[in-house]
């Protein structure tokens, strides 16, 4: 029997999606936003950029490691969330992964678009996901017409993330040509940087998942204690090699966390 994802899967898929989003991008798109708007307002476009690259970088830091954890730890997340058999959370986390892949510039292009935002710009990220939505419902298409039952609901994941991924590109490309120069450099850099800790984090978790086999986690308990523990490590490899590579933007979220403890 084939456990092919289904529409019901797609809303839970996207629901472990958003998470990370909501809770570190908006948060902290939502508190750029301020200065943002202020600095545009005086017409202080080194004070927006610089906001802005900022934004992008630590939202770049969260949601790497959110990404691996996603693709890594999809199947037994799935298990948490909706129970069953072992290969219908197979089937959903597929769905979870593929979209997990493109969360990284979805977050993006949400702070890239509150620059516009501060400009009062609210035309250009509409026609920003002109292009956006188009290449996605393409992809569903494609996906419904042409890809295996096992993988339809995944490819309509993955083609999201494809259309999502057009519009952080084409936000800041439209931004470089208003604003000029946009510390390209520095955001490629941390990045990379990023994804290096990203990718051993990610191999670590898939070979852990792998050594303890499905048993760790056929339980919706043991599948939440497998997540745990699992995303733990990753989590200690993925900021031990951030460290490693002299990762800037970890002290920033370190003197941000220390200043909420001492309030």
């Amino acid at each position: 029997v084939t456990h092919a994802a289904s529409n019901a899967a797609y809303s839970l898929a996207f629901l472990v999606f958003m998470l990370p989003h909501s809770l570190v991008t908006v948060s902290l798109a939502t508190a750029l936003f301020t200065s943002l708007s202020h600095s545009a307002h005086q017409g202080d476009t080194p004070a927006v950029v610089h906001s802005m690259n900022l934004g992008l970088r630590l939202v770049g830091l969260i949601n790497v490691f959110a990404t691996c954890g996603l693709i890594a730890l999809a199947a037994p997340v799935a298990m948490v969330l909706a129970g069953g058999a072992i290969e219908q959370a197979r089937s959903i986390g597929l769905v979870i992964a593929t979209m997990g892949i493109g969360l990284v510039a979805f977050s993006a292009n949400y702070v890239l678009q509150r620059v516009f935002y501060a400009y009062e710009d609210a035309k250009t990220p509409f026609l920003v996901q002109i292009p956006n939505v188009g290449v996605t419902t393409l992809g569903v298409v494609i996906s419904g017409l042409y890809a295996p039952q096992l993988w339809i609901v995944p490819g309509i994941g993955l083609s999201m993330s494809v259309g999502v991924t057009i519009a952080a590109i084409t936000s800041f490309v439209i931004l470089h040509r208003r604003l000029g120069h946009l510390g390209m450099r520095d955001i490629v850099k941390s990045h990379i940087k990023f994804f290096l800790s990203g990718a051993t984090s990610l191999i670590v978790g898939i070979g852990i998942l792998h050594w303890v086999s499905a048993e760790a986690w056929d339980t919706r308990i043991s599948a939440f204690a497998t997540v745990a523990w699992i995303g733990i490590v990753m989590l200690v490899v993925y900021l031990g090699l951030s460290f490693l590579l002299r990762v800037q933007e970890l002290r920033v979220v370190a003197q941000t966390l220390l200043s909420k403890v001492k309030q």
